[in-house]
C-alpha cells in the first residue's frame, strides 16, 4: 500500500501509512519525523506557514516547535474532521456517530480546548467519509 497524503504546504507533506504517519519535507527529500497510532489516523492538517501540524485518528497528535505530543484528553479521541479557523486555532469534530459527538476548539499553540457545541446530525446516520458540519 502506497503512503497517502493527509495535506500539503508549500515545504511539507503529511502522509498517512496504514498506522503511521510522517512528515516529508520536500526540500530535503527526507521525512522530518514518522510514528504510529494504535489504529489509522483519519485526518491531517498542515499550518499554512509550516510551524505545525495536527493529526487525528483514535487521539490527536500535535507537532511544533519541532517535538511531536499526544495530546491525553478523553474529549479528543475518536477523531473524525479538522479545519483550520484561525493561524493556530483548529475545529476538530469527534465521532459524528459516537455517544458523545462534538464539534471542539483547540489552539495549537496553548493546547488548550474549548467546546463549541454538541453535533448530534449524524448519530442516526450511516457512516460517511464526508460529514457536513
Amino acid at each position: 500500500m502506497h503512503p497517502i497524503p493527509l495535506s500539503e504546504t508549500d515545504v511539507h507533506v503529511l502522509f498517512k501509512d496504514q498506522e503511521d504517519v510522517f512528515l516529508f519535507d520536500k526540500d530535503s527529500h527526507a521525512e522530518t519525523w514518522r510514528i504510529s497510532f494504535d489504529g489509522e489516523a483519519s485526518i491531517g492538517f498542515l499550518g499554512l506557514v509550516n510551524e505545525w501540524a495536527i493529526v487525528g485518528g483514535d487521539r490527536l497528535l500535535v507537532w511544533k516547535n519541532n517535538e511531536l505530543k499526544f495530546i491525553e484528553d478523553p474529549d479528543l479521541i475518536c477523531i473524525h474532521d479538522i479545519r483550520q479557523i484561525e493561524d493556530d486555532v483548529v475545529e476538530i469534530l469527534t465521532d459524528p456517530w459516537g455517544d458523545q459527538p462534538a464539534i471542539w476548539k483547540f489552539s495549537i499553540q496553548t493546547e488548550k480546548k474549548e467546546k463549541v457545541r454538541e453535533f448530534n446530525e449524524y448519530k442516526e446516520k450511516e457512516y460517511a467519509e464526508k460529514v457536513d458540519w
